[in-house]
């Protein structure tokens, strides 16, 4: 019989040939008696054997479904951006905001509270106009007089004239007698200038709105985390910058807005007004005997013209009364010209979102 050492000399050979398996048992650890629950010996607690230190085998050794363990249960990403904030780039230092912009009339909503500045567009300033205005003439009548003698009757085949003046009796040296009256004149004062000039009204009228609270900075780099505005804001989420100016990346809604207007319009003090129409008359009465004596009826003469005073020699005499105004006329108005506008200053660009 074969000596026990001479056994397990052959045994071990064989197992390095390769010719009897399971050669090597698995001998108990007197540390590891096989207690606690893992069979595959390699002393980190995971009976997968896999090393990740999860017994369960699903990669989440919380049992929460989220490996990383920031609690929002995506396995890729850290904190999101809450609902009701986005993701917008980041402007840049030198754009103000952000803000919303909300319709002048309503005001500022809830989520961005606060009125920042007022800002304005599309100046319409309808219906300025300056009317001159003018006064009452002022007509200037001749008191030129002229006494017509005529060879036959009815003022036909004049012979000469002599000059009379107002209220002087004149007494007729041949078969009939005509009265002339110089032109009339007449004069305007300068005109005074009435404006009409309606305060300027804008198309656009938006107030900027701020005072939001921020949400979690949870954004990728280079890019901000900030409430969407209220449903009925212009835009979405806007920030402005001085002048007229290119938009930033991300912020594709560009509108050129401005902090206020200057008002030059301006009527002149004074205007020019001219006169016309003035036209002046007298009564000339004539008499059956000389030296105004013996009534026999009146005619009249306009200025500029002359009347058949006596007919015929039946008249003797003729007195002309007083010159008096029988129509002023009118001051017709000149031109008063409106200068200046109505321009908008302090141009602002907003960019928003969309």
């Amino acid at each position: 019989m074969p000596h026990r050492s001479q056994i397990q000399l052959s045994l071990m050979f064989a197992c390095f040939a390769g010719l009897v398996g399971g050669c090597f048992e698995d001998v108990p650890d007197s540390n590891d008696p096989d207690t606690d629950g893992e069979s595959s010996g390699d002393g980190d607690g995971d009976p997968t054997g896999d090393g990740d230190g999860d017994p369960t085998g699903d990669g989440d050794p919380t049992g929460d479904g989220d490996p990383t363990g920031d609690g929002d249960g995506d396995p890729t990403e850290g904190p999101l951006c809450e609902s009701g904030y986005s993701c917008v780039p980041d402007p840049g230092p030198a754009w103000s905001g952000p803000f919303a912009v909300q319709d002048a009339q309503s005001g500022c909503g809830d989520i961005y509270p606060d009125e920042v500045d007022s800002l304005i567009a599309d100046v319409q300033a309808d219906g300025s106009s300056c009317e001159c205005e003018c006064g009452s003439p002022n007509v200037q009548c001749s008191t030129s007089m002229n006494a017509i003698g005529y060879a036959a009757n009815n003022c036909v085949n004049g012979q000469g004239q002599q000059a009379i003046a107002q209220n002087q009796c004149y007494n007729t040296f041949s078969a009939s007698h005509a009265v002339s009256l110089g032109n009339a004149s007449s004069s305007c004062a300068a005109g005074s200038v009435s404006e009409n000039l309606p305060e300027p009204t804008f198309a656009t009228s938006v107030v900027t709105c701020g005072g939001f609270e921020p949400g979690p900075d949870a954004c990728e780099v280079g890019a901000l985390c900030l409430p969407d505005p209220d449903a009925n804001a212009q835009g979405g989420i806007c920030w402005s910058s001085d002048g007229d100016v290119a938009c930033p990346a991300g912020y594709p809604d560009k509108t050129v807005l401005f902090t206020g207007f200057e008002d030059t319009r301006d009527c002149p003090n004074s205007c020019s007004c001219s006169a016309s129409g003035a036209t002046c008359t007298v009564s000339i009465t004539g008499y059956a005997s000389d030296n105004c004596v013996s009534a026999q009826g009146s005619v009249s003469t306009d200025s500029g013209s002359q009347v058949c005073a006596a007919v015929s020699n039946v008249v003797q005499s003729i007195r002309p009364g007083n010159v008096t105004v029988k129509n002023a006329g009118m001051c017709t108005p000149g031109a008063a010209n409106l200068s200046g506008e109505v321009t908008t200053t302090g141009a602002v660009t907003v960019c928003c979102s969309g």
